[in-house]
């Protein structure tokens, strides 16, 4: 990989992408379906590209480098995807295709330009999607599926508690993204925030992002060295518990202190040599963990009534975040998802800015600008109680 790019030439990059498009996307002369869905993808995209600007996140000379490499990627993929626009508005022409057959073309071969050598992956659904459908197809579970947890503060603290987490942690609710507002909330001095989790609608929106983010980490864009995380697959016998799954990732990442005979911490060493796979199939069987998760599931603070163990799916999906220090020593935010292929480096703390604040900022630029009009998102941080 060359690191021979100067600031100004990515700059004169991302001059060359404003410049190409709109802000309402490429414009082509197609039928309305298939130019709103490249405007959508082209524009978060470029929203994306905007997002990690370079001199907002510069802190040493490695995430300088890190930095130029990601703008460099995003730049690339942007190239692509005007590219591959250009063929399939060609194809459609010449082959007569509709509207929405054209916009799937441009999807799968986004996706296989971002890939890579992964092109054997470009024709299934994202691994969140795939699991859902799975579960949703299920008449019952072989293992037994975990019992979701509610997205109830209350309901994550006490399986958190039942597991090991010391009381001296909590989960609250975020009440907002406003980066004033969280710092009233949570002052760095006096309620530092150890991990955010976030509930998120599981929508064709939400599955195109994740399969383009896929296809920049196969690229090794965005991936945190597996070392650096406890990181564990959210493996389809576990049914609906995409929440247990964030807490134990919130739980075992996150700079709070753990008691070496607790069952998380029993199981973060049992495992800590295994792969992410591996790990989730462990959880799968430790008999310990999941009856805490049953029984916080049914704890009387959910406002739900119980799901059933072979109910449908919620349509809903948890993923945690959690501050990690790079060997830079910068810290970055980390997404942390059992259904992703590794953690997610999404950059370094902005100058200035606390973790929860630019967890936030994560959130809403790769999360909630994708659904700009749903209300179905919900976070939960976790900080001392007190």
């Amino acid at each position: 990989m060359e690191h021979e790019t100067d600031a100004d030439d990515l700059s004169d990059q991302h001059h060359e992408l404003s410049s190409s498009s709109s802000d309402e996307g490429p414009q082509y002369r197609l039928p309305a379906g298939y130019a709103a869905a490249l405007g959508g993808m082209a524009r978060r995209a470029q929203e994306e590209v905007e997002s990690h600007q370079l001199d907002d996140h510069v802190q040493s000379n490695e995430s300088t480098f890190a930095e130029m490499e990601r703008l460099r990627a995003y730049a690339d993929d942007q190239r692509r995807i005007r590219e591959d626009e250009e063929a399939a508005e060609a194809q459609w022409l010449a082959e007569g295709s509709n509207g929405a057959e054209a916009a799937e073309a441009v999807e799968v071969s986004l996706f296989s330009a971002c890939c890579g050598d992964h092109q054997r992956d470009v024709k299934e659904p994202d691994a969140l999607q795939r699991l859902n459908d799975e579960l949703r197809g299920q008449a019952d579970a072989a293992a037994g599926p975990w019992l979701p947890l509610e997205s109830n503060p209350e309901v994550f603290t006490t399986f958190a508690h039942r597991i090991g987490l010391s009381k001296q942690w909590a989960f609250e609710d975020v009440l907002g993204i406003d980066p004033e507002l969280l710092s009233a909330m949570f002052p760095v001095d006096s309620k530092p925030v150890a991990a955010v989790i976030l509930l998120f609608p599981c929508t064709k929106s939400i599955y195109m992002a994740r399969r383009r983010e896929a296809g920049r980490l196969c690229d090794n864009v965005g991936r945190v060295a597996d070392d650096r995380v406890f990181h564990l697959e959210q493996v389809s016998s576990f049914g609906n518990a995409c929440g247990t799954i964030a807490a134990v990732h919130a739980v075992t990442n996150a700079a709070v202190s753990l008691d070496a005979g607790v069952p998380v911490a029993q199981f973060k060493a049992e495992t800590q040599n295994s792969s992410r796979t591996d790990r989730g199939h462990a959880l799968l069987t430790t008999s310990a963990l999941k009856a805490e998760s049953d029984s916080a599931a049914a704890h009387h603070a959910a406002q739900t009534a119980c799901p059933d163990r072979d109910g449908p799916d919620l349509d809903h999906h948890y993923c945690a975040f959690v501050p990690i220090v790079m060997s830079s020593g910068a810290t970055h935010v980390v997404e942390l998802d059992g259904t992703k292929i590794c953690a997610v480096d999404h950059g370094p703390l902005p100058a200035g800015a606390s973790f929860v604040q630019a967890a936030a900022h994560v959130v809403q630029a790769a999360f909630m600008s994708v659904e700009p009009g749903s209300i179905e998102f919900s976070l939960m941080a976790l900080c001392p109680a007190l």
